[in-house]
């Protein structure tokens, strides 16, 4: 008996080794090849490479999986084959089907011929019963590398469970294998996510135990914060069932049948609701992958997760999950936006299902945080998506989407103080609002002094409802924020109200209040052809306008239920109007939420009625690419991504801007280009060229002189921004030789509108600042005498001359406005506040201690003659 064993093990040895020499098969493959050989498959196998080499051109086509004809090709071998050699067999084609490097194919094309094995293992797969030592070949396939996972996880599905039990500890080391390559993220295996995902759903059928660490190995982004700052979910019983289920998430909106499955889990689940709400309250603290492929910026299995947990979160009874609106708005803002202003969303499919079970929810604070997230969001269709869910609310309560936002902004408990204060074991804690929109916890420390923090006491008696307090205070300024960003819309637009819902939902609201008492109003009680336009002020339990002179121009008491109201708009009034305007508010430290009073208008030229339907304004400049593209896109403007392939280095950018006067709506169009595509990806600039504008719907430009007052300005507005801010002649520090001919002509020559308005703010500022003695306003610079030198700050770019011989003056801004500097129009970091800074900084010249300035500014002083 011994001798017929060494006799058999020798023949199929050598089969092994005149295989691998036959079809090129790698080495590592011959002592599986002789595990393979079985009595009768040398023959099978013979009789099947010479069909094939006579058949693969005539059978090729059609998919890997396509059956065979019958009586002829492959099907004359393997339809004789007993059941083992059938099995033995597949294992062989897939093998080839991989691998075949056939010495005896001379003119065969070995790609035809791989395809006609493949569909040859499949034709065998649909006829055969696996037992569990062929299983365990074909899954030794893949464990050594010799196929890919597909069809052996396929076969152990289909195949009988007590076979497939034979097969766990195999099936165990392929899972391990597949999940280590995908944490790695490999491009050549994320195809591969769908079966690594089978194979766990076929060892739980199996019985197989999974855990945590089985998910997660170490080095997982997501399981290394779960590991961290919850190592007790880790372990939870069912949980990791649970992620194995939503492994395979649901598509748009859940099936039942996913429902019911997922509602078991979760029954298995102890505290289940606490542990959807800690693993959702990670997602926002999940860094950036940088990992090849994936949906948005999450590692694939992280991401069908947590998108699974984010439909946990409808499926729990909702008494059950009270926290579920503020977790899910915040996971929303996260995965419905991009790094930095980029559009590719870290996760649109996350943020929709997280929309539209808010939306669900559809009370007061739904809607709130729905308008909270669409302030948040820049891409259209995640946009849509909101717009839907609030459409569908609006339509509910019949209103328009714009009245369901306003009615429903929370008033966090405030008075008519915009405070409100609660007793905690005595000690007071106050959440404010401030005139200027700026929010604050205040509380009372031992000594009864006012205190930024809670006592320690206080910290230890309630730290709940601190914790509370704190991501309440976090949402009232995310609520001004969004109120902010809605004033500017409207004013853009020309929205008008009705006099009732404007009182409401504007001037008497403790939050929105605070931007709308300091916005010029404008009131038409008849045809519209006459508005009266003034600031509101308190007039006992109403309110009444008053204009530039302090006159009443109007009360709300007075009002018909028509009268109608709209945002004051500069473009709409003469210049000494606004100038008057500009001067009240300064006379009064008015700080305005949004820039209207000082707001840059841009009106038709002649060079422009001239050139008919395009406008010239801003061609012709030279921008950051990146930068500019960054901030269009924070502006609402779509773009074609510039590269330097052939025919994509150049593009437009484009935005759609309503007027609500004529019930129209425009898009205007900005066209860009590469200048030097071949320029590394962080300096590489673009330049600009002409602005059109078209109807809505419409395929050709249209003249200027038929576009709206309004959406003409507002959109040279959006350009006149992008060109000041990424423009290369605003950068300091440029000390490239290319392009120096336009930056020291721009960084120093005529000013734009957006300059204008900034030396007419100036012009109000300097009688009232420190060191304006030494300060001289010109038409261009704002010249300033420092003990050493004088200089000239360009009102444009912010950069600085030096007198007499002209010299440049590198500053680089530090983006920090002078403390309690009042700003008409700006937030601290603004050009206007950069240039302010600078002032101050070089009226003190002497006493500059950066070595790099100091250096520039003495180098003129003691060159001197006589020094």
């Amino acid at each position: 008996m011994g001798a017929v064993d060494d006799d058999t093990a020798t023949r199929a040895g050598a089969w092994a080794a005149g295989m691998i020499s036959d079809h090129g098969l790698p080495p590592r493959a011959e002592e599986f090849l002789a595990r393979l050989h079985a009595p009768g498959l040398d023959t099978a196998v013979r009789d099947l490479d010479t069909v094939v080499r006579e058949t693969a051109a005539s059978l090729y086509g059609g998919y890997h999986d396509s059956p065979l004809p019958e009586d002829h090709g492959p099907r004359t071998v393997t339809d004789r084959l007993t059941p083992d050699l059938s099995r033995r067999l597949t294992v062989w084609c897939l093998l080839l089907s991989h691998h075949d490097r056939s010495r005896a194919a001379r003119d065969m094309d070995l790609y035809q011929a791989a395809v006609l094995y493949e569909r040859t293992a499949h034709h065998l797969l649909r006829r055969t019963a696996w037992e569990d030592d062929t299983l365990a070949l074909l899954l030794d396939t893949v464990l050594l590398d010799l196929v890919e996972a597909p069809v052996p996880v396929a076969a152990c599905e289909e195949a009988d469970e007590e076979v497939s039990r034979a097969c766990l500890d195999r099936l165990r080391e392929l899972r391990a294998r597949m999940h280590g390559d995908m944490v790695r993220e490999s491009a050549e295996i994320a195809h591969m996510w769908e079966w690594h995902v089978r194979t766990l759903r076929l060892l739980l059928r199996l019985g197989d135990t999974r855990s945590m660490a089985d998910l997660f190995a170490e080095g997982d982004l997501f399981g290394d914060l779960l590991r961290t700052r919850h190592p007790d979910l880790f372990t939870r019983q069912g949980l990791a069932d649970l992620f194995v289920h939503c492994l395979v998430p649901p598509g748009r909106r859940p099936t039942r049948a996913w429902r019911r499955a997922t509602e078991r889990r979760l029954a298995d689940v102890p505290r289940a609701p606490e542990a959807i709400r800690d693993l959702l309250d990670l997602v926002p603290t999940i860094p950036d992958s940088e990992g090849w492929g994936g949906p948005g910026h999450f590692q694939e299995h992280a991401h069908d997760i947590l998108t699974g947990m984010v439909w946990c979160a409808e499926i729990l009874p909702e008494e059950s999950t009270p926290w579920a609106i503020p977790v899910l708005e915040r996971l929303a803002r996260f995965t419905g936006t991009g790094p930095g202003t980029s559009k590719q969303l870290r996760s649109e499919r996350m943020a929709s299902a997280a929309v539209r079970i808010i939306a669900a929810r559809g009370d007061d604070r739904a809607v709130a945080a729905l308008g909270r997230i669409r302030g948040k969001v820049r891409k259209k269709t995640m946009l849509k998506t909101i717009d839907t869910a609030l459409s569908e609310i609006a339509d509910r309560e019949g209103v328009t989407n714009e009245e369901l936002l306003e009615r429903t902004v929370p008033d966090f408990g405030l008075g008519r103080d915009r405070t409100r204060t609660e007793l905690l074991d005595g000690h007071p804690v106050t959440l404010s609002l401030a005139d200027d929109g700026t929010a604050a916890l205040g509380f009372v420390s031992a000594k009864g002094r006012p205190a930024a923090s809670p006592p320690k006491p206080l910290r230890e008696s309630h730290p709940d409802r601190i914790k509370e307090l704190r991501a309440e205070l976090k949402e009232l300024r995310a609520t001004v924020s969004t109120e902010r960003a809605g004033a500017e819309t409207f004013l853009a637009q020309g929205r008008i109200w009705k006099v009732g819902p404007w009182v409401r939902h504007h001037l008497e609201h403790p939050v929105t209040g605070t931007l709308a008492r300091r916005l010029i109003w404008e009131v038409d009680t008849g045809d519209g052809r006459t508005w009266r336009a003034g600031l509101p002020e308190p007039d006992g339990d109403h309110w009444r306008l008053a204009d530039h002179d302090g006159r009443t121009v109007a009360r709300t008491r007075d009002l018909p239920d028509t009268a109608r109201v709209r945002l004051w708009h500069p473009v709409r009034h003469r210049p000494e109007t606004v100038r008057r305007w500009r001067d009240h508010l300064t006379d009064r430290e008015i700080a305005q939420p949004v820039k209207q009073a000082y707001r840059e208008i841009y009106l038709l030229t002649p060079a422009e009625e001239a050139t008919g339907d395009h406008s010239l304004r801003f061609a012709a400049h030279i921008l950051k690419y990146a930068q500019a593209r960054a901030l269009l896109t924070t502006r609402g403007w779509s773009q074609d991504a510039l590269s330097e392939w052939d025919g994509c280095d150049e593009g437009t950018a484009q935005r759609t801007y309503t007027d609500r006067e004529s019930g129209t709506a425009w898009r205007a169009t900005w066209d860009l280009r590469l200048i030097a595509p071949d320029e590394p990806v962080g300096v590489r600039t673009c330049g600009t060229g002409r602005v059109r504008f078209n109807r809505v719907g419409a395929p050709s430009p249209v003249a200027l002189t038929e576009v709206p007052a309004l959406v003409l300005s507002e959109a040279m507005r959006d350009l006149d921004l992008a060109v000041g801010v990424t423009s290369i002649a605003a950068d300091p520090e440029w000390d490239e030789a290319a392009h120096r001919p336009y930056w020291r002509r721009t960084a120093f020559g005529a000013l734009t509108e957006n300059a204008e308005v900034r030396r007419a703010a100036l012009a109000g500022l300097l009688p009232k600042l420190r060191g304006a003695d030494r300060w001289e306003l010109g038409d261009r610079f704002l010249r300033v005498r420092g003990d050493l030198r004088t200089y000239r700050i360009h009102l444009g770019s912010a950069n600085i001359l030096m007198e007499p011989d002209d010299a440049y003056l590198c500053v680089v801004p530090s983006g920090k406005a002078p403390a309690g500097l009042f700003l008409p129009f700006e937030d601290a970091g603004g050009r206007l506040s950069v240039i302010l800074s600078k002032a101050f900084l070089l009226t003190d010249d002497a006493a500059i201690t950066d070595p790099g300035i100091a250096a520039q500014i003495r180098r003129g002083v003691d060159d001197r003659p006589g020094r």
